[in-house]
């Protein structure tokens, strides 16, 4: 009952220390997984308590069975207890003593205090951990605690039980005695071990840590093992001895030999390929030896050989050799060394050594002397005409080997040459040199000279193509001037009316270009130009005009500062954008601008104002005011100025370069205004 109490407080410990791991990314997938778990060892546990207690019972009805049927057996005067008078104290089995009883309840007292201070240590290690981590399993770990307290009451009743039981067997109990004293020990082992990990828990770091607890935790869980392996070996011993005791107060205190009960079945081969062993064991149970009698003679374990399929066994690589001689006597040369796959070999389709058998390096003595030797001579060129006689060559190169270390140059030519010859060739015409000009074909002005050249060098044969180009050239010469009068060109065509509407003019022209007057000829008599009236529909006026005051800002816009305005005076035609402070033209025409500057009035000096206006980024005027240039400068003071200028559609006006922020430097009152004067047309 103490090793499955001792096991839900292992379970326990085992959850605090997961928890951490799982938040640490550790192997388990969730803390619903870890719940599962916990589930699953506490239904094993009640599984174990209910097999125990089954047990005890079946114990119990046994000693009942026994106290009926054996009434020669002397009791006590309250009939409840079996007493050892009348036996022999050294045959007597199964009788125990009130000392006995008292070391049982101890050492039940001693489990129940060790789960005291592992659930105090336990109390301890959790103050040390992340509250966080140990909230998500606060729950379980309180269920589980009250399954501890459940598990408690039911140690008291089944300790009850077991000391009486025990009481009918003194071998057992001694064997029980030396059980728990064991388990004890062992467990306060792990206990202590246990102890020194949570004091330094705070100090180390998790990861060795949990490696600690899980090497801890390992040993009390082979400890449980033990102990319920020993425990039902025990149990199965009372078994027995309770029919051996129903027989022996039946009649007789016969010494006993040993007999060997059954073997047990063969274990599983202990390998997966190749050979091994298989194990069966033996007990001295049918019967033990009683009273004296005779152990049981022969072996309790036999082995025998097994055998599986052959093992898969990839190739390793031996030591490499050691380095070979370097191969030359002088100069660069290479030394070798090489390795068998036979560490081992592979066998059963293993894989081969991956990498090199045969590793090499260079290695060097002293430079040799070589002389020279010519390589071999490359193959003929191909003839170098297609067609006639022309030439082959080849060569060869001193490398075979080269000279080296004052070693002798390669004697003989690098270079020979034969002639060959290819079918008759087809001959393409050829032009000769030009002739000389001839004279020039005027006695005076412009005239022209002539020279010609042949198709013979060489003329066209076999087929061949002619010459390609002219024969005859000419060009112009010159002799002494000629007197050239100027004669009129054909006259132009009328140009357009240039005006849109209203009465205009087209006109038309021509040149004395046919010919030109040359070496004092007479130029042309008459006009070049004539002008024609013309006339479109009456025109409709165009207006466009602005004026604006209140300089608000002098901010980027599209890339370039301008100064903007706040309030509108007078718009007409929408030409001025007030928000980005510029006069874009939309007529062709002469206009007026003008521009007032009035200096701020302050209790400080303000040293000037000033602004440039442009045309398409370009220089118009500077306005500026300036005073006075020391610190009296702190009254009012303006200027205006105008300008007339022609615009074309799209050609912007703006002010720019101005005094900033215009709030410090110009009062509300400075303005900016523009208008169309008239148009081009």
């Amino acid at each position: 009952m103490d090793k499955i109490k001792f096991a839900v407080i292992v379970i326990i410990i085992t959850i605090f220390v997961n928890g951490i791991n799982c938040d640490s990314d550790c192997d388990c997938k969730s803390i619903k997984e870890l719940q599962e778990f916990m589930k699953k060892d506490l239904y094993e546990n009640k599984f174990e308590i209910s097999k125990m207690n089954s047990r005890l019972r079946r114990l119990e009805t046994s000693m009942r069975s026994f106290t009926k049927t054996n009434n020669k057996a002397p009791s006590t005067e309250s009939g409840g207890e079996l007493s050892t008078s009348g036996v022999n104290s050294n045959e007597t089995k199964g009788l125990g003593s009130i000392e006995s009883l008292e070391a049982k309840v101890t050492a039940i007292a001693l489990l129940l205090k060790i789960d005291d201070e592992i659930s105090t240590d336990v109390t301890k290690t959790k103050t040390g951990i992340t509250s966080g981590i140990l909230d998500k399993i606060e729950t379980k770990v309180t269920s589980l605690s009250l399954q501890v307290q459940d598990l408690k009451k039911t140690n008291a009743v089944l300790g009850k039980v077991v000391t009486k039981t025990l009481s009918a067997e003194k071998g057992s109990r001694k064997r029980f005695e030396s059980v728990f004293t064991n388990a004890v020990e062992n467990i306060n082992n792990s206990v202590g071990d246990m102890k020194i990990e949570t004091e330094s828990l705070i100090d180390k770091n998790s990861d060795k840590l949990i490696e600690r607890f899980d090497k801890s935790f390992k040993m009390m869980k082979d400890d449980t093992v033990n102990i319920n392996q020993t425990l039902n070996e025990e149990i199965n011993i009372l078994t027995d001895s309770l029919h051996s005791l129903t027989e022996e107060w039946s009649g007789a205190n016969k010494n006993v030999d040993g007999q060997w009960a059954n073997w047990s079945s063969w274990t599983s081969c202990d390998v997966t390929c190749g050979n091994g062993r298989q194990l069966r064991t033996r007990r001295c149970t049918n019967p033990m030896p009683e009273n004296k009698g005779k152990d049981c003679i022969g072996e309790s374990l036999m082995s025998k050989q097994c055998s599986k399929e052959s093992c898969t066994v990839d190739g390793q690589w031996a030591k490499w050799s050691s380095w070979t001689s370097c191969d030359v006597t002088c100069g660069n040369g290479r030394q070798l060394r090489t390795r068998r796959c036979t560490n081992p070999m592979p066998e059963n389709k293993g894989m081969d050594c991956i990498g090199e058998s045969l590793q090499s390096k260079q290695c060097s003595n002293e430079s040799c002397t070589v002389d020279g030797q010519w390589a071999k001579w490359s193959s003929w060129t191909s003839c170098d005409v297609t067609c006639g006689n022309g030439r082959q060559l080849r060569t060869r190169r001193c490398t075979n080997p080269m000279p080296e270390n004052k070693g002798k140059d390669c004697i003989g030519e690098s270079l020979q040459s034969k002639q060959c010859s290819k079918k008759s060739c087809t001959v393409d015409g050829q032009w000769a040199k030009w002739s000389s000009w001839t004279s020039c074909d005027v006695t005076c002005g412009n005239g022209r000279q002539l020279r010609t050249r042949r198709c013979t060098n060489p003329m066209p044969e076999n087929k061949g193509k002619d010459c390609i180009g002219e024969s005859l050239q000419n060009k112009q010469c010159s002799k002494k001037s000629c007197t050239v009068d100027g004669q009129w060109a054909n006259w132009s065509s009328w140009t357009s009316c240039d005006v849109t509407c209203g009465n205009g003019r087209q006109l038309r022209t021509r040149r004395c270009t046919n010919p030109m007057p040359e070496n004092k000829g007479r130029d042309c008599i008459g006009e070049s130009l004539q002008i024609n009236r013309c006339s479109k529909e009456s025109c409709t006026a165009f207006k466009s005009a602005f004026s604006v005051t209140n300089p608000k800002f002098y901010s980027s816009i599209n890339g370039f500062y301008k100064l903007t305005f706040s309030y509108t005076i007078y718009q007409y035609g929408n030409d001025f954008s007030i928000s980005t402070g510029t006069y874009t033209c939309s007529k062709s025409g002469v206009y007026h601008f003008s521009v007032t500057l009035v200096k701020k009035r302050s209790s400080s000096r303000v040293d000037l104002v000033s602004c440039y206006l442009y045309k398409n980024w370009q220089t118009l005027i500077r306005v500026r005011v300036d005073p006075t240039d020391d610190d009296t400068d702190k009254g009012n003071a303006a200027i205006s100025q105008s300008i007339v200028v022609n615009l074309d559609v799209g050609d912007t006006v703006f002010l720019t370069d101005c005094s900033n922020p215009p709030s410090k430097y110009m009062e509300y009152w400075s303005s900016f205004t523009g208008f169309l004067l008239y148009d081009n047309n």
